[in-house]
């Protein structure tokens, strides 16, 4: 079993400089907190960390 899973976000809760054009990308490395709600995972307070 992975370790990994997707998680949802609305664009409106991107940082401003992330370059949505750009997603999905894995040089793009986000951090935020998690929220589980009766659809699955949500990620919150999200923050640009690093762009490779």
């Amino acid at each position: 079993m992975s370790p990994y899973r997707s998680v949802f976000v609305l664009e409106t809760d991107l940082p401003v400089d992330c370059d949505i054009n750009r997603l999905p990308s894995r040089d793009i490395v986000f951090e935020f907190d998690l929220d589980e709600n009766e659809k699955g995972l949500i990620a919150r307070d999200v923050r640009l960390v690093h762009v490779y």
